[in-house]
């Protein structure tokens, strides 16, 4: 097979039980009550965190944060996520000491011409149940990445006022929101560990009542100014039609089950130091919703497309495909094709019948997201889609995920097998090669094997010096090219492969036991 990319062997509201997710409008809705907070104390080095609005008044709105964001300075910089890159002078009204998780801050930002259109204080609940499982949302201001990042997660456990969540987020998330069912519950207290922490959000309620400050519930300024009134609507004036929210969830015409990928900005790329050449520059990227596979193609639903169209693929038609041998090399097999990855058994007769689908060339999968209705997503929705808001090298974190089971990928089990691979030391996820799609975690956006299991198909060409000229807006790759751009590793893929930024270039006719994909579609207008 020939691969010119070097492949290392490779929200719930109290009350429900089910999992509501935000939709991208109430995203946009929290995300006007988050500011960034910058402080520079006198020594040392700057300071930049997350605060939340909990009032806002004609000429004053008052944030919250953690204390140690603002420790050693009187007077630090506030931006409002509705009037960007202008920060406005801030007063520390109280410090609630310097502990890192519990300590809170109060600020205001005084003065009408200060308090930008559009704001809104959050609603807290304070007598929210935490005990642990719960699904959250956390917005907030990662160092050095530009506009808010979202992040889902689940609250892991509670201890008394502390709570403990994951997935672990970026130092610059201190001070920040958590949310669930769209209200605060809790603030962020520190980043960057192993494992997010925080304080319930009955804290906050309790700490500002001391400043004479009652928080409100969700509102925007200018519901607040009452003696600014705005003037009475025209005689003939129509009343808007209420815009409906997209699902957050829909079903696909081939009954895929597909999630809604909320619009959004990234660091798309690696940071320096990191990654292939062709992963820099590390560029933002804003991109609009739009839906997602939340699994894999199966072997199951690929043979529901054949059997009504009579589609034949690439390997059929060749008569061979490629697959990785006992012996540990990718080698050509005859006669292998998606009903027979490695020439002999069926899919249907070894149970494989909700693994993904493999053996398939890019036109293949081109075609199936055709009769689907659907499209093949493109490169930078992928990376989107797989960071789902975290910014470290995995969805999981940095290193080896330990006992959790978040992917199917190059690990001891794969390793028994297969000697010489380069695996993810330390990890193993009981496969040996493909798993049935959704055996693992879902990441923070609730889709599955968005690393390993397969590599999976994008709709770009690719080009090594694309991201140097890549557009900021929904970006689809270059015009022309010989490779298509494969992402997420696979079952075989080691610890290099199954980086959220890692690039795979393969020609668009080349098919193997480790390659698949998903689709995607578009948000209807």
């Amino acid at each position: 097979m020939m691969v010119r990319a070097v492949f290392a062997a490779c929200i719930v509201l109290i009350g429900f039980t089910h999992v509501e997710l935000v939709s991208a409008e109430d995203i946009a809705r929290l995300q006007a009550g988050v500011v960034k907070v910058t402080a520079k104390p006198p020594q040392g080095t700057t300071n930049v965190g997350t605060g939340f609005i909990v009032r806002v008044d004609k000429d004053a709105a008052y944030i919250v944060t953690a204390a140690h964001v603002v420790a050693g300075d009187q007077q630090p910089k506030v931006e409002f996520f509705t009037k960007r890159n202008m920060p406005v002078m801030a007063e520390v009204l109280g410090l609630e000491g310097d502990d890192e998780v519990r300590g809170l801050a109060l600020l205001v930002v005084k003065g009408a011409e200060n308090i930008p259109k559009g704001l809104t204080s959050l609603s807290l609940v304070g007598a929210a149940r935490l005990t642990g499982g719960e699904d959250i949302l956390v917005i907030g201001f990662p160092r050095n990445a530009g506009p808010w990042a979202i992040v889902k997660g689940n609250i892991s456990s509670r201890q008394g006022r502390d709570i403990f969540f994951s997935p672990s987020v970026e130092s610059g998330h201190s001070g920040g929101p958590i949310f669930q069912g769209g209200k605060v519950v809790g603030v962020v207290g520190s980043g960057g560990q192993s494992v997010g922490r925080g304080v319930t959000v009955g804290s906050v309620e309790d700490y500002i009542e001391g400043f004479g400050i009652t928080a409100q519930e969700s509102t925007d300024s200018s519901s607040s100014m009452a003696s600014a009134p705005s003037p009475p609507p025209a005689a003939s004036a129509k009343p808007k039609p209420r815009q409906e929210t997209q699902a957050s969830e829909i079903t696909g015409k081939d009954g895929a089950p597909m999630v809604l990928v909320p619009a959004g900005e990234f660091w798309m790329g690696s940071p320096d130091g990191e990654g292939a050449q062709d992963e820099h520059p590390r560029h933002r990227v804003s991109l609009s919703a739009f839906y997602l596979d939340q699994y894999e193609v199966t072997n199951r639903r690929f043979q529901q497309f054949v059997q009504q169209t009579s589609y034949r693929t690439t390997a059929e038609q060749k008569g061979h495909a490629h697959t990785q041998t006992s012996a540990g090399k990718f080698e050509r097999a005859s006669g292998a094709q998606w009903r027979k990855p490695e020439g002999s058994a069926t899919v249907f007769d070894s149970g494989r019948a909700d693994h993904p689908v493999v053996s398939v060339s890019w036109d293949d999968a081109q075609a199936y997201c055709g009769w689907a209705g659907k499209r093949l997503p493109t490169e930078a929705e992928f990376e989107y889609a797989t960071r789902a808001g975290t910014e470290t090298k995995y969805w999981w974190g940095n290193g080896s995920p330990g006992s959790r089971r978040v992917a199917n990928i190059g690990d001891e089990s794969a390793k028994r097998q297969f000697s010489d691979l380069t695996i993810m030391t330390g990890y193993d996820d009981g496969h040996v090669r493909t798993a049935p799609v959704g055996s693992f975690d879902a990441n923070p956006f609730g889709l599955h094997d968005m690393i390993g299991n397969v590599f999976e198909w994008t709709a770009d060409w690719y080009d090594a010096n694309y991201y140097g000229k890549s557009p900021e807006r929904n970006p689809k790759g270059p015009s022309t090219g010989e490779d298509r751009v494969v992402r997420g590793g696979s079952w075989i893929s080691g610890p290099v492969s199954v980086r959220s930024a890692h690039r795979g270039m393969v020609g668009p006719a080349n098919r193997g036991d480790s390659f698949g994909f998903r689709c995607a579609q578009d948000v209807p207008k």
